[in-house]
C-alpha cells in the first residue's frame, strides 16, 4: 500500500492526523516511487533523512 487514502484507512484517522499535525509523514506526489530522493519528497525532507540517518 503506498497511495496516502489508503495509508489513511489502515491507520485510521486519529493516528494519520496525529503524525500529519506532527510532520510526522513524508508525503509525495510521486506515491508509487519506493525510493526517497530530493526529487520525490523535497530537498528539506530528504536533509531531515540524511541527518538522521548520520546521528544514529
Amino acid at each position: 500500500m503506498r497511495h496516502e487514502t489508503q495509508w489513511k484507512t489502515l491507520m485510521g484517522e486519529g493516528l494519520w492526523n496525529y503524525l500529519y499535525d506532527n510532520n510526522r509523514l513524508l508525503i509525495s506526489k510521486n506515491y508509487a516511487n519506493q525510493s526517497l530522493t530530493e526529487n520525490n519528497i523535497g530537498v528539506e525532507n530528504y536533509k531531515i533523512i540524511v541527518e538522521h540517518l548520520k546521528n544514529n
